[in-house]
């Protein structure tokens, strides 16, 4: 009986239909076109997103900040642009009797200062800073200088800029208590040269943070100018 089942088993499996080992050769023409075609298609996305990533961060650059005025900066480059200016204006009155007639006493205005220029930084540790003072009927260039910061303690100045005197005269007129500064200091005709000047300075373990002062300063004895001028524009 057992060898009965065995032969009947035997030729069940031989009528059977032989199965086949690999896949058909259309089938894998096939299935390569279709893996190609999902490639092509992946890669196509992977450059539109890299083009709109790309457009994103430009446009994202390009966008101004404020900081006191309009700035334009893009970080990943170190370019950067923003337009200054300031006006002050000067105005008094003197009153008197009746009985004087002196010019000076009375109301009188005038215009101060009214300067506009451009300040920002390049790639590389650089920066620049070109202003023009426009006063007394006259137009006067106030800076006009190149910066590199060599380190986070040395930085060196080239152009037109003021050299290194009391800190009242290097102060910013923006930042003055009063429109004019100390006879004291007028008295020694302190003003803007043409030169090289380099600062260099260095935490001291204190309570109280402090730097050193400028390690040295190159300055001609001619100023930039494009009229000649009666006051000292500072």
């Amino acid at each position: 009986m057992p060898k009965t089942i065995f032969a009947a088993a035997l030729l069940a499996g031989a009528c059977l239909p032989a199965a086949p080992a690999f896949a058909q050769p259309q089938d894998a023409d096939a299935l390569a076109a279709e893996l190609a075609a999902m490639r092509a298609k992946i890669e196509s996305l992977e450059s539109k997103v890299k083009e709109l990533e790309g457009a994103q961060q430009k446009s994202a650059a390009a966008i101004p900040s404020w900081k006191g005025a309009p700035q334009i900066e893009d970080k990943r480059s170190g370019w950067s642009f923003k337009p200054i200016g300031r006006l002050q204006y000067d105005v008094g009155h003197v009153g008197s009797p009746a009985g004087v007639s002196d010019r000076g006493l009375g109301f009188a205005s005038e215009l101060r200062r009214a300067r506009l220029g451009v300040e920002g930084t390049i790639p590389g540790g650089f920066g620049y800073k070109f202003e023009l003072d426009f006063a007394d009927n006259e137009v006067e260039v106030t800076d006009a200088y190149l910066t590199y910061e060599a380190s986070k303690n040395l930085g060196v100045t080239i152009g037109q800029h003021n050299n290194f005197q009391s800190l009242e005269e290097v102060t910013s007129s923006r930042f003055l208590s009063f429109m004019e500064r100390a006879a004291f200091t007028d008295a020694f005709g302190f003003e803007r040269r043409v030169g090289l000047s380099a600062r260099f300075s260095r935490a001291i373990s204190s309570p109280m943070r402090a730097s050193s002062p400028p390690i040295s300063r190159i300055f001609r004895t001619r100023r930039m100018r494009s009229a000649s001028v009666t006051r000292t524009r500072r």
